[in-house]
């Protein structure tokens, strides 16, 4: 599915702003990974591993996407930011991520997941990457109820059917699949939450 950068930029902007740093403070108090590297997958404009690099001096980020649009927004709001010592950008297929193995401390990544070709095989990626020891924490979500509370209004005047198509993401359904998806996979420990006003994978290497 093409997504159209700059639109996408305006809706994270205006929109979904509050999110990311609510998400950011979950991570953290869920995993308690503060450093090394993190990657942020199909990261678009890099919202949320800005937000890991603002609130986690330890960390050294990489927004990694396909979208060469996107990354160039990225790079711009790492300058805007004072990160760019710290946040990179990097073009790359979360089905083949260019990272060795057991070397990467923290995955994250919200939204890309339900777009990804071959879940299973992305999810495999991930698990090779992580050091023993490193998190992932993949999904979607608002951050709270009430941060979803205030979305829902602004997001239905941009699509009439978005209540419907979180619901399918996120909800019952999105469960469901996530569960067996993630049986298909070589993970062997792993949660599947709805907290955070969403729906989230986490799991420890």
């Amino acid at each position: 599915m093409k997504i159209d950068a700059k639109d996408f930029e305006k809706v994270t902007k205006k929109i979904l702003a509050p999110v990311y740093p609510v998400i950011a403070e979950n991570i953290i108090k869920e995993t308690g990974v503060v450093s090394g590297i993190c990657i942020d997958l199909g990261a678009g404009p890099g919202n949320l591993g800005l937000e890991l690099a603002k609130l986690a001096s330890g960390f050294k980020v990489i927004l990694l996407d396909m979208s060469e649009e996107m990354l160039k927004i990225a790079e711009k709001n790492c300058s805007d930011m004072l990160l760019a010592d710290r946040v990179s950008s990097w073009k790359g297929n979360v089905e083949q991520l260019p990272f060795q193995e057991d070397t990467v401390d923290l995955v994250v990544s919200r939204g890309s997941i339900f777009f990804w070709e071959d879940q299973v095989k992305a999810l495999n990626e991930v698990y090779r990457i992580l050091k023993p020891g490193g998190y992932a924490y993949l999904g979607g979500g608002f951050g709270n109820e009430e941060l979803l509370s205030q979305i829902r209004a602004k997001m239905r005047e941009q699509n009439p059917q978005w209540d419907n198509e979180r619901k399918k993401r996120t909800g019952k359904v999105g469960f469901l699949h996530f569960s067996e998806l993630m049986k298909k996979t070589v993970i062997p420990r792993y949660k599947i939450s709805r907290k955070q006003a969403g729906l989230w994978i986490i799991f420890k290497k």
